[in-house]
């Protein structure tokens, strides 16, 4: 019973979740000539011709648009067919990511001690945006996620295969799970001063590889911006201090990401929408030490940058 319970709330806020974006977030976006949406409902009439004349080749990154044609052929029968495709993602991702989020939770009593921190990272914008704005790279890391979290064996390297070849973002997430695995086995790892500049030195090597791989525009972002980054950084470094987050490959990717991103201010380079992941990684560490006083302290810790990040987006 408890644990039907429990479920019943996960899909509950899964559902919560997905209609905010429907209704709110995405009525935003599509109203901004410039944004993501246009440019996915565009590419979609693209592909979806190519793909109607036989022709599955013109492009061979479209792994994104070929999933999103099988869904169209799967609901042939609504009118506005490539947005109704598109809105199936926007809404199955979230889903994924949620449940994910949530999987590790016990039963009930620890889902209400976590909720206030679930809350307030749904409502993060990055996170908002990485599911209503970058569709196919949340659509990539909720695979992602959901694979490395959950699944076991070759379901797990299936499911990252397809989210790498969704989306090639995901390959510096890739990098630091994998990168945690190789220290674990090298070393016991602890909190150190070293095996942070291990960590640090990695993410200044994927950031001279992207840097390489593909150049990117530089980030407009402000001081304050950067600076309210920066202090998020030293709280992940305060709980890998005291509470061992190294130990653990949540713990350890997202701070990995968070290096990734001080860095790429210095180098210019436009690594933002790493934040939501980074967040994400964190905040599932944070959930599964199954400890309240860490959630409770991890949640007053994140409610000013939450807060001031926020009321910046709505503004």
């Amino acid at each position: 019973m408890r644990l039907k319970l429990h479920f019943i709330m996960v899909i509950l806020v899964a559902i919560i979740y997905m209609l905010f974006i429907n209704y709110y977030v995405l009525n935003m976006y599509s109203e901004l000539s410039t944004s993501d949406l246009e440019n996915y409902q565009n590419n979609m009439e693209l592909h979806f011709n190519w793909f109607s004349n036989n022709d599955f080749a013109s492009d061979k990154t479209s792994i994104f648009y070929h999933i999103l044609y099988l869904i169209d052929l799967t609901f042939k029968y609504i009118s506005d067919k490539e947005f109704s495709a598109l809105l199936f993602v926007i809404f199955a991702s979230p889903v994924f990511f949620i449940y994910t989020l949530t999987a590790g939770i016990p039963n009930s009593k620890y889902f209400l001690i976590t909720l206030p921190i679930v809350f307030m990272l749904l409502l993060t914008p990055r996170v908002i945006e990485l599911f209503a704005a970058v569709i196919r790279t949340g659509l990539a890391f909720a695979i992602f996620y959901y694979s490395t979290q959950l699944l076991k064996g070759y379901r797990k390297y299936i499911g990252i295969l397809v989210s790498v070849l969704i989306h090639m973002s995901m390959l510096p997430i890739l990098a630091f799970y994998l990168f945690y695995y190789f220290v674990r086995k090298v070393t016991n790892i602890e909190f150190t001063f070293v095996t942070l500049l291990v960590l640090f030195l990695f993410s200044i090597a994927i950031m001279l590889g992207l840097n390489m791989v593909n150049p990117a525009g530089g980030n407009s972002f402000g001081l304050g911006y950067k600076a309210i980054t920066f202090c998020l950084a030293v709280v992940f470094i305060f709980f890998s201090a005291y509470y061992s987050a190294l130990k653990s490959v949540e713990g350890f990717v997202g701070i990995g990401l968070i290096f990734l991103i001080l860095i790429s201010f210095i180098f210019d380079y436009n690594l933002i929408r790493y934040i939501a992941i980074s967040t994400i990684y964190f905040t599932t560490y944070i959930i599964n030490t199954k400890r309240t006083a860490v959630v409770n302290l991890y949640t007053i810790a994140y409610f000013p940058f939450f807060l001031t990040y926020f009321l910046f987006w709505v503004r």
